[in-house]
């Protein structure tokens, strides 16, 4: 059988999105995963679909014997912009592997703003990361037959922001949006650019129940939903849990003026005991992890710019998108366009899912087939 190669710095991708995928492609390919979790200070599970290497600690030549002995037939990273997918590209390159491109998230202006700054004034820790990238990625280019070609590969990526030269030889993007955002940097020709859809749901036959519940579902439980996302927890506001309290407290006052009661579906990272006291005084309900289908049974959905409003979106029901605090990062956020709350116009939600989904089978058996069709095409 086959083996086909991933790279990802931290394998808490594999959880939500890269095992859905294994588990169809596991199928035909045997599969290994390279990764930096020692360098990050990260641990994972293993998984029965693939393997995981873990490579912080290996040196340019123990990386190229790796791949030499597993000789995949493509190499797939689910990131550009960082100094070691860089490296990891090249080494592949170098060594006559196929080289693929998969979107892993919706693009945003963030997906290629890396703060190289950061080198110089950042925190200790990201400090030393970038040192020991640079460190690494020099001792390949000084490896190399072409050492000057290799530096100033790098030297373009990190302060001109130039990616023509990663040498993907295919790219899988969502949508057209994706497309449109990141092959502009890649300059791949058309025959080279597949698209696989946002994977909504696992098996294509999921697909086709959600698509069904789309089309038909008329049964509301006079309720919103407020998408929570961990932005505390995650230290991207100043905010206390009794800020973000107020703040949605408001949120169910407004909610509440339409006759609709509200839900509080917090991140799978929060407490959830810690939630439900927190909110046992009030009329919120606090929820987590639910079913992706019951967003169908809402007549408004709240949130910011997580990737979870494309249920609500893909089920027609009308967003209110609210700033969260100094959260620089809604900024960005795609759903801007598509907030329908207190719009004297219907917002056109097939053109946004065309745009930003996708047309067609939207699961992650789909990405899986996806994927075949540029290793072998």
């Amino acid at each position: 059988m086959d083996t086909i190669v991933f790279y990802v710095h931290r394998t808490g991708l594999l959880n939500y999105f890269l095992s859905p995928i294994c588990d169809y492609l596991s199928k035909d390919y045997k599969i290994t995963v390279l990764h930096l979790d020692k360098k990050n200070g990260y641990h994972s599970d293993e998984f029965e679909t693939f393997n995981k290497v873990d490579i912080s600690d290996f040196s340019i030549t123990q990386i190229k014997n790796l791949l030499a002995d597993i000789s995949p037939k493509a190499v797939i990273t689910l990131g550009f912009v960082s100094i070691y997918e860089l490296l990891i590209l090249r080494i592949a390159k170098s060594m006559g592997f196929r080289l693929i491109y998969l979107e892993h998230g919706i693009y945003s202006k963030d997906t290629v703003s890396l703060p190289y700054s950061k080198i110089l004034i950042s925190f200790k820790t990201t400090l030393f990361k970038n040192i020991f990238f640079i460190k690494k990625y020099l001792a390949f280019a000084l490896q190399s037959k072409s050492t000057m070609r290799e530096i100033n590969t790098l030297y373009r990526l990190l302060f001109k922001k130039e990616y023509r030269k990663l040498g993907f030889d295919k790219a899988i993007f969502f949508s057209e949006h994706g497309c449109q955002n990141i092959n502009k940097l890649f300059n791949l020709n058309e025959s080279n650019v597949l698209f696989s859809n946002y994977p909504l749901v696992n098996s294509n036959a999921e697909y086709e129940e959600y698509k069904k519940i789309s089309l038909t579902n008329n049964q509301k439980n006079k309720k919103a939903i407020y998408i929570h996302q961990p932005f505390i927890k995650d230290k991207l506001v100043d905010w206390k849990y009794d800020d973000e309290k107020s703040f949605i407290l408001n949120i169910e006052e407004e909610t509440r003026n339409i006759n609709l009661g509200l839900d509080l579906l917090i991140h799978p990272r929060e407490d959830f005991k810690f939630y439900d006291d927190l909110y046992k005084d009030t009329s919120i309900n606090i929820l987590q992890n639910i079913e992706k289908k019951d967003y169908a049974n809402y007549e408004l959905a709240i949130g910011h710019y997580s990737t979870a409003l494309l249920y609500p979106i893909f089920f027609r029901i009308p967003l209110w998108i609210v700033n969260y605090g100094n959260n620089i990062l809604q900024s960005t956020s795609v759903f801007k366009e598509i907030n329908s709350y207190h719009c004297k116009n219907t917002t056109n939600y097939d053109e946004f899912i065309r745009s930003f989904v996708g047309i067609g089978k939207c699961s992650f058996e789909n990405v899986s087939d996806t994927v075949k069709s540029a290793i072998k095409n």
